[in-house]
């Protein structure tokens, strides 16, 4: 079971940690494209892994919504701000849009002269759409907190791509309609966008 848990413990006399305001970038450059010993691999691993745990996340929300299964089945029950956008919410969730696909494909399709070689990993999981679709971009954003199946949970195995290139593309249908992002280390730009 993968639920992250908070815990902090108050030394008598000690000081606040923080991130000094100078070193955010040097942070985020760290946690972006630094802490990967092996990127390709890495990014492969965690992105896989994201699209593993939205297949999941998908037939849980299905027997949830169908009546087969409860929430208690897949989710943990706690509080805070860490776990407020890990809770089920049933409006998220459209089931004539949901796949029975249970596959993550991967492919290595190799570029053409005025091409780069693309490594595409797919799924037909729950999508990314509303709420979801503006925090994907943030750091430490996870709606995985208080699901009991998921392999990730800290909302960085998402940026894994920016360890080998300065960007990269994410493409994502939510209940139909399609979005498309390329993905930069300190911003992201819109492709596509429609139904």
């Amino acid at each position: 079971m993968a639920i992250l848990e908070a815990t902090y413990a108050e030394i008598q006399g000690g000081f606040e940690k923080k991130i000094e305001d100078a070193a955010m970038g040097m942070i985020l450059d760290m946690v972006q494209r630094s802490q990967y010993q092996y990127p390709l691999k890495s990014s492969i691993r965690e992105i896989t892994s994201n699209a593993l745990d939205s297949i999941r996340e998908r037939d849980a929300a299905k027997a949830i919504l169908k009546g087969k299964a409860k929430v208690a089945d897949f989710y943990e029950e706690r509080e805070g701000d860490l776990y407020k956008d890990s809770k089920f919410d049933p409006d998220y969730y459209d089931l004539n849009w949901l796949s029975d696909d249970t596959n993550v494909y991967i492919s290595y399709v190799i570029g053409s002269m005025s091409e780069k070689d693309k490594l595409i990993i797919e799924d037909n999981g729950v999508g990314l759409g509303l709420y979801r679709l503006e925090k994907y971009f943030s750091i430490g954003y996870s709606t995985k907190r208080l699901m009991k199946l998921p392999l990730g949970k800290f909302g960085i195995g998402n940026k894994a791509p920016l360890s080998m290139n300065p960007f990269y593309t994410m493409e994502s249908r939510y209940n139909g309609r399609l979005f498309r992002f390329n993905i930069y280390f300190s911003t992201f730009r819109v492709s596509v966008s429609k139904y």
